[in-house]
């Protein structure tokens, strides 16, 4: 039987990587305060979010991160937002690294964010997100071997992410994401089942 080459991809420290994650979406812009109790703290409204998907693939995860951090870079300085805007650049990065990510259809789609978020939003609202956030990130969504590098680099310490390069079989039960094309080899970001 043949194998692939490929990159697994492991949160060692779940905690770390959900405390990451609310920071940084906090962090992309200035917001209105919440005036309003419909949503809760985002620290809980992403740990909620991850609990309820429980597999959740690590990749998807990491490309939310590297996409997030791709829009902060990208925003101006006075870029401004209401109270909820963090929660839906959060949801809108998830559904996007999540399609980008699927193989055959795979990855999440509006209705199921709409359900993950307690109808908060509608499936409505998420498609609109999204497609904001697409214009936001200019269409940016390749992410290269050197995006993942150069973020492990930066961040995978702090994270407790591993990055290993692993064989397996190449019709293997293993759940897997696959990464466009790196020179002549696929590159794929697994994860443990």
């Amino acid at each position: 039987m043949s194998t692939v080459n490929t990159t697994q991809v492991i949160a060692n420290n779940p905690e770390a990587l959900l405390a990451f994650t609310t920071l940084t979406t906090n962090n992309l812009l200035s917001c209105a305060s919440n005036t309003t109790n419909r949503l809760p703290p985002l620290n809980e409204f992403i740990h909620e979010f991850y609990k309820r998907k429980n597999d959740f693939p690590c990749a998807v995860k990491l490309f939310t991160l590297i996409y997030l951090l791709r829009l902060k870079s990208k925003l101006p300085d006075n870029a401004r937002g209401g109270y909820d805007t963090p929660y839906r650049l959060f949801l809108a990065a998830v559904l996007t690294s999540s399609k980008y990510l699927s193989e055959t259809g795979t990855g999440l789609t509006s209705v199921t964010l709409s359900y993950l978020t307690h109808h908060v939003y509608t499936p409505k609202d998420i498609n609109r997100m999204e497609r904001s956030f697409l214009g936001l990130i200019r269409y940016d969504l390749w992410v290269s071997a050197d995006d993942i590098q150069s973020f492990m680099k930066s961040y995978g310490d702090l994270l407790q992410i591993d990055i290993n390069q692993v064989n397996i079989p190449e019709q293997g039960t293993i759940a897997r994401c696959l990464l466009p094309n790196v020179g002549t080899s696929n590159v794929v970001i697994s994860y443990p089942a």
